[in-house]
């Protein structure tokens, strides 16, 4: 796989500069704020999560590889005239891609296809177009997949592993908690070290489908507890299946969105 991968990316950086071709807009949405009466006072009404939101498809040989993105904006205004930034809790950090609910309930299987929002200020109310002028930047790797079988049975146990240790990621599997009692079954793990290097973690059985009944995390001061539930006492033929990353790099794809028509 890794040689794979190496192929993917030197294709992935061949593009010419704000080429249009991996790049298309499938929704806009927007919901300006307004200006409201009651009784004899006037006021504001403010709407915090108002913002302009377009939702961008990118098609990329070499994105099959990515795990985490995020926009930067070198320019961003509507036909008003008014410069528009990027808008949302952390929006200058990298966000985990999120496959799974990604093109939910479509039909769309192209492992290279990535369909993600883009978030910015609100235009002015007068406003007709946007344009943007961006780049979209993601982190990817290798990955190679760790199997903790019989993970019922460990107790507080550490679990080592050459790919963990590779990555910098310590676990012991069934930790006790420090983020307050949890009885509900299943499988718990105590994670430290880069926690970034984890892109997945899955119950299997052992004929390796997943199962499980929803899962929980909470992260303090670099350590995580994380628990995957399951149906009652969990099953001796239960594992953990983590996707771990390796040899991670940072990709650019610039774009550019002009004269898009407003909602």
């Amino acid at each position: 796989m890794k040689s794979i991968f190496t192929l993917l990316f030197v294709s992935f950086t061949a593009f010419s500069l704000y080429a249009q071709d991996y790049v298309k807009v499938l929704k806009i949405d927007e919901n300006r704020s307004k200006d409201l009466l009651k009784s004899e006072n006037k006021f504001r009404f403010t709407n915090y999560n108002n913002a302009l939101k377009i939702t961008l498809e990118f098609d990329k040989v070499g994105l099959v590889a990515a795990t985490k993105y995020k926009f930067q904006i070198n320019s961003a205004k509507d036909d008003s005239g008014k410069a528009l930034k990027l808008k949302g809790m952390n929006a200058e950090k990298f966000k985990k891609l999120d496959r799974k609910f990604m093109y939910f309930g479509d039909k769309e299987k192209n492992p290279n296809k990535i369909k993600l929002e883009l978030s910015l200020d609100t235009t002015e109310r007068k406003a007709k177009t946007v344009s943007v002028d961006g780049v979209l930047l993601v982190k990817a790797g290798d990955q190679s997949a760790v199997f903790i079988k019989n993970a019922a049975a460990m107790n507080q146990q550490k679990f080592e592993h050459d790919v963990l240790k590779k990555a910098g990621v310590n676990i012991i599997v069934g930790a006790k908690s420090e983020f307050g009692n949890d009885s509900q079954e299943g499988i718990s793990m105590e994670i430290t070290g880069k926690l970034d290097a984890i892109a997945e973690v899955k119950l299997m059985d052992a004929k390796g489908k997943t199962v499980s009944n929803g899962s929980s995390s909470s992260t303090f001061n670099g350590k995580m507890f994380k628990k995957i539930y399951t149906k009652g006492k969990p099953g001796k033929d239960l594992m953990v299946k983590l996707m771990i990353i390796t040899k991670e790099v940072e990709r650019k794809l610039p774009f550019k969105l002009e004269n898009v028509e407003l909602p």
